[in-house]
């Protein structure tokens, strides 16, 4: 498990120097840290992680675990008290559809189960995050509206584990092009060996503000149409 969360924070701060050195990302200074957002963040093993990987990097930050559960803040914030970061790291108890934090440069959202990944995408969209990674987890809203399967999809949807993967893919497809319609450049990759865990599928989203063209705007509308189906997200856009 260390390792697993270990190669995820090198990742995200190879991206993360990246993104400060094509400008997307202002540098974090001790006035104006870096501001991180983990929506759904449970018992916090990445949210603590990323916040000693960095901070050992040098970089000033600020992070602040978002978890339903008032005995996951009570506990996490009692642990940042004994480690003597609760000036740079806190955690609150809330929904992510309500959240009470308003803006954060980086939203993090690891295996949040199935529309909770939507509401952790929409909040990063909303609230104009300029880097999103999330690794999405038990996709069953789009699953449940695969009723009216197009031909000839009906030989892999008939095979019951093949069409809960094809699910999957629509979904995260499907998630990525509302992202990219809202001006985020966004790739699907596998931040994770498989040893870890199987699911390593991770979204990798940067605000760029660019404006999508009419044909991505035109294809999405056609896989809609194409599989009767609306995605949660959609419907938590603001705007």
């Amino acid at each position: 498990m260390a390792a697993y969360y270990n190669e995820h924070d090198r990742f995200a701060a190879a991206w993360l120097r990246e993104l400060i050195k094509a400008g997307h990302i202002a540098q974090p200074t001790a006035a104006k840290p870096l501001t991180i957002v983990d929506l759904g963040c449970g018992h916090a093993y990445l949210t603590f992680a990323a916040h000693q990987y960095l901070r050992g990097q040098g970089m000033a930050v600020k992070v602040i675990g978002i978890d339903v559960r008032t005995s996951a803040r009570d506990r996490n914030n009692e642990i940042a008290k004994q480690l003597g970061i609760s000036s740079s790291i806190e955690f609150r108890a809330e929904e992510i559809a309500d959240t009470t934090l308003t803006s954060a440069d980086i939203a993090i959202a690891l295996h949040a189960c199935d529309t909770a990944t939507d509401d952790a995408i929409a909040w990063a969209i909303n609230s104009d995050a300029k880097l999103a990674l999330i690794a999405p987890c038990c996709h069953h809203d789009i699953q449940a509206q695969m009723n009216e399967i197009p031909q000839p999809w009906s030989i892999i949807t008939r095979n019951g584990i093949m069409k809960e993967r094809l699910g999957d893919l629509l979904t995260d497809g499907l998630r990525m092009q509302i992202m990219k319609l809202r001006g985020y450049r966004v790739e699907a990759i596998e931040f994770i060996g498989g040893e870890h865990t199987p699911r390593n599928l991770m979204i990798r989203a940067v605000k760029t503000g660019a404006s999508a063209d009419a044909a991505e705007k035109q294809r999405y509308d056609e896989m809609l149409a194409l599989w009767k189906v609306k995605p949660a997200l959609a419907t938590l856009i603001k705007g």
